[in-house]
């Protein structure tokens, strides 16, 4: 099997695997931009984005399998937002050693200024079509469809109990929502996502 790191491999599989891999250095660059200018670490500014927009509250475990990180490492980056004041604990009413996590209202604010982080990539997308962008999604899609969505932190429709693939004659289909899915509805950060059972 080639490596995709191998540059003089010149077929489609190396040339997708570089894109990808140069596509994230650009967003982790950007990451560490944001990062630098609001005296964060870019973990600290992914956390802050993370329970930012999710409705939930969440636990540092929950965290720490978002990120495949070691819930030691997250737990260090939350106790120092909390020490910024940008995240505050809710403890567990039923276990005192649990707690989950929510941004305060300065951390709210500091949420709002992140913008900058996704901006290039939506400027060059205002470039491309609809009909290109959506061309782009679907390649996104089938990728993570192939890639085995149940070993991935993303709660997307593919790895969902909802989700009803399309057959021959029929759209996939949310049983939840009740809805047609067709490729611009498909998700990979859904609020309502429950996990298919792997056995």
């Amino acid at each position: 099997m080639n490596n995709g790191f191998d540059s003089s491999q010149q077929n489609i599989h190396t040339k997708i695997i570089v894109g990808i891999e140069r596509l994230a250095t650009l967003f982790r660059f950007g990451l560490q931009d944001q990062a630098k200018k609001n005296h964060l670490t870019p973990l600290q500014v992914q956390i802050i984005l993370f329970i930012g927009f999710h409705p939930r509250p969440s636990s540092p475990s929950a965290i720490a399998e978002e990120f495949a990180l070691t819930r030691a490492t997250v737990s260090d980056a939350i106790k120092t937002l909390i020490s910024k004041g940008l995240a505050e604990k809710i403890q567990d009413s039923l276990d005192a050693r649990k707690f989950s996590v929510c941004l305060t209202a300065e951390g709210k604010q500091q949420l709002q200024s992140f913008h900058p982080l996704t901006q290039r990539f939506d400027l060059a997308l205002d470039k491309l079509s609809e009909a290109d962008c959506l061309i782009i999604w679907q390649g996104i899609l089938t990728l993570f469809k192939v890639l085995n969505p149940s070993d991935i932190p993303v709660r997307m429709c593919y790895s969902c109990q909802y989700y009803q693939p399309s057959g021959e004659d029929k759209e996939s289909f949310c049983t939840l929502m009740q809805v047609p899915l067709p490729p611009q509805a498909l998700r990979l950060d859904c609020p309502e996502h429950l996990a298919k059972d792997k056995h």
